[in-house]
């Protein structure tokens, strides 16, 4: 009997890594997009779908800007931005506090003024646009799950719009609600949540400063939807150390102060990608190094591990 309870252990243990091994997966993708490279960034980002679907990926999470890209920062402290055609140009704007200017390329530019270029050149419909078919297309081809985002027109109003498709196509889109300066320049702010329904989670979409949601409102919100998990494509900030510190340190009270799981596609400009769980003081990076400044790749997780543990669970 003693040898015979063994090989059942055995056996039930090999079962259990042979189906952790085929368990769906999630993907978070690491990447820079290139500010108004759209080409390059279709190229580069295919080829980071098909490195995730080699991985058992069965859904596919992009950062913000993914396609066009969202900002660019250049010499003398200048940034380039996505503004609306009509911007005022001589207009001082009052934003979190600070003063924000915009001029027109060739003059010169301090810390607070910034390089403004057309968003009506990049700005797609959805889902008619090219890049949403692309990916709709990509998505069916593979039976996958993908997550994409980009500035989007829709009549005179522009959005800072992440694209949710499908193996059967376009599944809908989400909003970005709370803007950031750079999605001042162009966006108008969405107002509609959406619980990204896929076979294994329920995913509550959050675009960046999305997550900060100060009086909690999405968050007990998506709750109440059902969602398993917040999904968070962000742009978190600029090429230096203490962006990168604070991306995790931003995501990690955030998952505990909320009660909730988050899945983070960042850039490695601040490096927030990543697995965060209420539980924990620190975040789950699996494909990716702990502290990955500066390094694209994808953060690869089991969609089986997308459920609160006691005293967490609700």
């Amino acid at each position: 009997m003693h040898g015979m309870g063994r090989l059942l252990f055995l056996l039930i243990f090999s079962c259990f890594f042979a189906l952790q091994a085929r368990a769906e997966k999630i993907a978070l993708v690491q990447y820079l997009p290139l500010f108004d490279q759209t080409q390059k960034n279709q190229e580069n980002l295919t080829e980071w779908a098909d490195k995730a679907i080699e991985m058992g990926a069965k859904v596919i999470v992009f950062p913000e800007g993914a396609i066009h890209g969202y900002l660019e920062d250049l010499p003398n402290h200048t940034r380039r931005v996505w503004a609306k055609p009509d911007l005022d140009k001589a207009a001082t704007f009052d934003v979190f506090g600070k003063d924000f200017r915009f001029k027109g390329p060739g003059e010169d530019y301090s810390w607070n003024e910034f390089m403004q270029e057309d968003v009506s050149r990049v700005a797609e419909s959805i889902p008619n646009g090219p890049s949403t078919q692309y990916w709709a297309e990509y998505a069916k081809k593979n039976q996958v799950y993908i997550l994409v985002n980009l500035p989007e027109k829709d009549g005179e109003f522009y959005y800072n719009t992440s694209v949710a498709l499908g193996p059967y196509g376009f599944t809908w889109k989400y909003r970005k609600r709370l803007l950031y300066y750079v999605d001042l320049f162009y966006a108008t702010p969405g107002d509609v949540p959406f619980v990204w329904e896929t076979p294994w989670a329920r995913l509550g979409c959050m675009t960046c400063v999305d997550a900060q949601d100060y009086n909690n409102f999405m968050y007990d919100l998506y709750k109440q939807m059902g969602a398993d998990a917040i999904l968070i494509n962000a742009f978190w900030g600029t090429s230096n150390s203490e962006n990168s510190i604070g991306a995790r340190k931003s995501f990690i009270p955030m998952s505990q102060k909320r009660d909730s799981i988050l899945l983070v596609s960042d850039t490695p400009l601040s490096d927030g990608t990543g697995l965060y769980r209420p539980e924990m003081s620190g975040r789950i990076r699996n494909g990716l190094v702990d502290k990955g400044l500066g390094v694209e790749g994808i953060s690869i997780h089991n969609l089986c591990e997308l459920a609160l543990t006691p005293p967490h669970k609700k």
